[in-house]
């Protein structure tokens, strides 16, 4: 992996896909990116928590996942630890935001001005006729709005 970084000109790498954290070398290859004093985003569902040094940990909870539902301390512990973070939530309904209040009351260690909301749509038209009611709400609690630039575009 760190090959394969070195022949790209950035100061960014983003670690995603799947879930990063279950892998054990996730730490090591942190460490490593981090003493080239680049910009590490880590993109997780924030299930699992492993000591990893990262500038910005980006959390993904997924609510509806009742097999392996976010845990507070899990969340709390991968934010301490990283110089940045984010909440996102992809919402489709209202019911969605009554879950991502609930969850900011059950983590009142969250700043408001860190959790995101992004519209759920799979097509161009789908997301344009969602994107403004998730904008709409996100004004009304007071969290941000995070558009999905390439469902918007019609970009898959």
């Amino acid at each position: 992996i760190i090959s394969v970084v070195n022949k790209y000109d950035s100061k960014y790498v983003v670690i995603t896909g799947g879930e990063p954290m279950i892998h054990r070398n996730l730490s090591a290859l942190t460490d490593e990116l981090n003493s080239r004093n680049l910009h590490i985003t880590i993109e997780t569902s924030g299930i699992v928590y492993r000591c990893v040094r990262c500038s910005l940990m980006s959390i993904s909870p997924k609510l509806d996942n009742i097999k392996y539902p976010p845990k507070p301390s899990t969340i709390r512990k991968l934010i301490n630890q990283s110089d940045d973070y984010q909440i996102k939530f992809v919402v489709g309904s209202r019911s969605d935001i009554d879950d991502v209040l609930a969850f900011c009351e059950r983590c009142k260690f969250i700043k408001r001005d860190k959790v995101m909301l992004m519209p759920k749509a799979k097509t161009q038209r789908a997301y344009q006729r969602l994107a403004p009611k998730v904008a709409r709400w996100s004004l009304e609690y007071n969290l941000a709005f995070c558009g999905r630039v390439h469902i918007g575009l019609g970009i898959k």
